[in-house]
């Protein structure tokens, strides 16, 4: 910042409203009143002329002292009206240079901004914003009926526009006793352009001065390159010799733009929009952070209920597979037994006779095992004699005979897991034959 004090550290204040800044049009003034101001200003500061001795020196400081803190009036020559001293002229010193950013939303963005007097905290509810939304519909979609003919009752207003919904995009503090509210409106799914919902709201400023208390509409739009060059081009009144310094030294030309300030009010009020600012900003930090809390305890949440959701569902799976085995059963149960199955139950049960009956396969097999546990000595005494004698078997005919050995012995093991599995499904198919000679 720029001062008539000294130069200070360049600091950019960004205001909340981010309004984009248009020099006011000031009143036109002839020739001869700028001449007479300008003289009766510096006569009050430089040489007043009441008394003809030093008190008019004390008169001088008095009024430089005066003109500096801009209040009070000037006296500087007897019969004149005195000179009143306001921040606007050129020796107030109580005056600096901020920064205001630039806007970079378009018309087409349909954004406008209202200052509304009321505290930041009657619209963190629900209701309070609805209560905006809605009387902001109910303003723009009412127009004036024409007047009624003589002798009829007047009618009532209208809605014009009843399609047309107004939306709220941000609310941020103004100040502790002033809110900005950044609204747009669309009507059947368009955006309605700034400038075109700046012109119908100012129509209607004393509507909104009445229900929302608006003190100021302003279009949220980017300002034209010729008028910022103006701007630039022409500084404020008083602010001559410190406007260039604030344009060098501007941080960021691209998105600040120099703001005259003056007087400590004007101070004090953007640096409580800035303390707002910076408030609402850790105010929405923090509510950004509960929800990601809100979201990470939603998804752990979620979690716990899907793991509970597959466990049943495994165990509906389970008590669904036992229902249709036990229906199968059933069914099973109650068939009577064809005459295949009633083969089949013969060729196995003679299968089990040849297999597992007196002196049959199994037993045989059993015995030779135990002879040749038992005269392992014997045999081998044997094919040595066999050897000595000339009978003895080859190394082939060794093998050959131990692959056909153990070809059989493959053959009787499944054999016997067959006929296990068969005596199984005998005691199932006579089981179920019990069960229907029961059931009838």
């Amino acid at each position: 910042m720029t001062s008539f004090f000294g130069a200070a550290p360049t600091q950019a204040l960004v205001p909340s409203n981010q309004q984009v800044i248009v020099q006011q049009q000031q009143s036109v003034q002839s020739l001869q009143d700028i001449i007479n101001n300008a003289t009766a200003l510096t006569a009050s500061v430089s040489g007043p002329e009441l008394f003809g001795d030093d008190c008019d020196r004390v008169v001088a400081q008095l009024n430089q002292l005066l003109a500096s803190l801009g209040v009070g009036q000037g006296y500087y020559s007897a019969g004149q009206q005195p000179f009143v001293y306001t921040p606007n002229n050129i020796f107030y010193r109580l005056k600096a240079v901020g920064y205001n950013r630039l806007s970079k939303h378009k018309n087409a963005h349909g954004l406008v901004s209202l200052i509304l007097a009321s505290s930041p905290s009657n619209f963190k509810t629900d209701q309070g914003q609805m209560k905006i939304v809605h009387d902001l519909g109910a303003i723009l979609r009412a127009s004036k009926q024409p007047a009624p003919m003589l002798g009829l009752i007047q009618q009532q207003q209208q809605p014009a526009k009843p399609s047309l919904r107004v939306e709220i995009k941000s609310i941020n503090a103004h100040d502790e006793q002033n809110t900005e509210v950044v609204i747009l409106a669309k009507e059947a799914g368009r955006i309605i352009p700034a400038l075109d919902l700046y012109n119908e709201l100012m129509q209607k400023a004393n509507e909104l001065q009445q229900q929302l208390l608006c003190k100021k509409i302003a279009p949220r739009v980017e300002i034209d390159p010729a008028n910022l060059e103006n701007y630039l081009r022409r500084p404020p009144a008083g602010y001559e010799e410190i406007w260039l310094q604030a344009i060098r030294e501007n941080p960021d030309s691209a998105n600040l733009i120099p703001f005259p300030i003056q007087g400590f009010r004007e101070l004090s009020q953007r640096k409580k929009m800035q303390t707002s600012l910076v408030q609402s900003l850790h105010a929405e930090v923090d509510d950004n952070f509960n929800r990601l809390n809100g979201f990470h305890r939603n998804i752990i949440e979620a979690k716990n209920k899907y793991i509970q959701i597959i466990q049943k569902q495994k165990s509906l799976s389970n008590r669904l597979l036992q229902v249709l085995v036990m229906q199968a059963n059933n069914q099973r149960h109650g068939q009577i037994v064809d005459e295949k199955e009633e083969q089949l139950q013969s060729r196995l049960e003679r299968m089990n006779f040849l297999l597992n009956g007196p002196e049959k396969l199994k037993e045989q097999v059993t015995t030779i095992f135990e002879t040749i546990r038992r005269d392992s000595s014997k045999l081998e005494q044997s094919a040595k004699e066999n050897v000595q004698t000339g009978l003895c078997i080859s190394q082939k005919e060794m093998a050959e005979v131990r692959r056909c050995l153990f070809t059989r012995q493959q053959l009787v093991e499944n054999l016997v897991s067959i006929v296990k599995q068969s005596v199984d499904v005998l005691k199932v198919v006579e089981e179920a034959k019990s069960g229907s000679l029961k059931s009838i």
